[in-house]
């Protein structure tokens, strides 16, 4: 039907979904999960919603490609190569290749969505119009735990009530309306591309600029932990990064007194905490608690990090050298 000018109506674009995987050296686990999003993307496709699958290959040696080129996905699927080292980089480079998108989720390259994970997202994001929403993620080990594993809870992730506003987000489950993130000018820092932390900072920084943070219960994906995750020294520098990220989130950027005051507060608290801890764990050790011992421990290793933190020291985690 023409309008009152005699012009044929143009109908509106439809938005575009990117969801993006940023991968290294993973080649085979990349290959098991791009099928899945491919379900995932063609199961919200519609007239008014239109679906891309980006991945973004950190490996300079471009491992990804085989494996990416060798699949036929109904979904169109891009393949882009990031040679800088870093998740920042990864993260960024995604961001600058969605382009004019509305929305974007984010999915790890060793992680599994469950059935209706996307959609799910896009329902609370609708329903909330949320800057962020972000789900559970649910670990499987290749093994069973040993008691002292079990007693750290390093691989138990929160739940929450679907719709509760979050403090945090982790871009391993994550869905972004891109035109809010675009009004905030918001970015991965840098700072953080060799050390992990990145997406914490993201949250934070989001946070301080008006946006919301939205938890979908519903939208579970789930990884599977490998052998060389189940140990002890894993699990204790996993505990102290998390210490030092918590601590330099939130004191990267504030005013240099406040920093400072700040800094010196957190070091004072880690120091308590590792104290209480290291007590705690000496009692477990006496008493042949192993489950103890592992809680214990964990947390004396996550205050340690707060006082490493404090002191401007940082674990590079993704180093390459």
């Amino acid at each position: 039907m023409a309008d009152s000018g005699g012009r044929s109506p143009v109908s509106a674009p439809p938005r575009r979904l990117v969801v993006a995987v940023a991968t290294y050296r993973r080649p085979q686990l990349l290959a098991g999960l791009l099928p899945l999003l491919d379900e995932q993307a063609r199961a919200v496709s519609s007239e008014g919603l239109s679906t891309e699958i980006l991945v973004v290959d950190n490996d300079p040696e471009g491992s990804a490609g085989p494996e990416v080129t060798a699949l036929t996905l109904e979904t169109p699927l891009t393949l882009v190569s990031e040679p800088r080292p870093g998740l920042t980089a990864a993260r960024n480079r995604i961001l600058d290749e969605a382009g004019n998108a509305g929305l974007l989720a984010f999915i790890d390259d060793d992680e599994q969505p469950s059935s209706g994970w996307l959609t799910r997202l896009l329902e609370v994001m609708t329903a909330t119009e949320a800057t962020a929403v972000t789900g559970p993620v649910e670990s499987s080990p290749v093994e069973p735990l040993d008691m002292w594993l079990k007693g750290t809870e390093v691989f138990a992730r929160a739940r929450h009530s679907t719709g509760t506003t979050r403090r945090a987000l982790a871009t391993n489950n994550l869905l972004l309306d891109l035109h809010q993130v675009r009004d905030m000018s918001l970015r991965f820092d840098p700072r953080f591309g060799l050390t992990g932390g990145e997406d914490s900072m993201f949250g934070q920084s989001l946070l301080r600029r008006g946006g919301t943070i939205v938890w979908c219960d519903e939208a579970v994906v789930r990884e599977r932990v490998p052998e060389d995750r189940l140990t002890r020294a894993w699990a204790l520098n996993r505990a102290t990064r998390s210490g030092e990220t918590w601590v330099r989130v939130r004191t990267v950027d504030p005013p240099r007194l406040r920093a400072a005051g700040l800094r010196l507060r957190y070091a004072a608290t880690g120091a308590v905490r590792w104290t209480l801890g290291t007590a705690l764990a000496l009692i477990s050790r006496a008493r042949g608690d192993a489950e103890g011992l592992g809680r214990h421990q964990f947390s004396a290793a996550g205050a340690l990090g707060m006082i490493r933190g404090a002191l401007g020291r940082t674990i590079v985690e993704y180093s390459r050298g």
